[in-house]
């Protein structure tokens, strides 16, 4: 059975803000790396680039329970946020725990990374301890982000994300040029903490 073309509008309505906000999220994981290269060195952007999949890997079980938890955001944010808010709260210390013990074992085994991937990637090591520290970072966000899609409040949510996005460019056309991958380390903490 098709839908009818009214249907298929409202669904696309609908799906709009997720697909913009998935945009944006994209654009401010991976632009600072493209950005790193047009004004550094190649060898830089990939120190950084190598340091930021390290983070990303460690990220992975909190990305995991998020997906797993929206249905119930969705369930609870169908009463009100602030019902989405109380089971935020319930599960936050998990996420929280599993965040910093990634961070620290980032930080602290930071020297393996040569070891584990090879001698070329001994100047992926600095940037990666400046990274360690991300997953607690993105934490908030996450768990706020997750709360504005189950409280059907995606049009505020895109705003956020999107003003993240544009402030993420920014700040690494500004930073990146006088310091390097340091800049583009800044420049994700202050969008992280800009959309918190």
């Amino acid at each position: 059975q098709l839908p009818s073309w009214h249907d298929l509008w409202i669904k696309i309505k609908e799906g709009f803000s997720f697909a913009i906000s998935n945009m944006a999220i994209k654009i401010y994981t991976d632009i600072d790396k493209t950005i790193l290269a047009s004004l550094t060195t190649l060898e830089s952007a990939g120190s950084y680039s190598a340091s930021y999949r390290i983070t990303d890997l460690a990220s992975i079980p909190i990305a995991a329970l998020m997906i797993t938890s929206s249905t119930r955001f969705f369930k609870e944010g169908a009463v009100g946020i602030s019902q989405a808010l109380v089971f935020a709260k319930k599960i936050f210390l998990l996420p929280l725990l599993i965040t910093i013990i990634a961070s620290f074992s980032i930080y602290f085994g930071a020297d393996l990374l040569p070891w584990l991937l090879g001698n070329n990637y001994t100047s992926a090591v600095p940037p990666l301890r400046w990274l360690a520290w991300l997953p607690c970072a993105a934490l908030p966000r996450n768990f706020l982000q997750n709360l504005f899609n189950g409280s059907d409040r995606q049009n505020q949510l895109l705003i956020v994300l999107i003003s993240g996005a544009i402030v993420n460019i920014l700040l690494n056309l500004w930073l990146i040029p006088n310091w390097d991958w340091k800049g583009a380390v800044l420049a994700t903490y202050g969008a992280e903490a800009i959309m918190t």
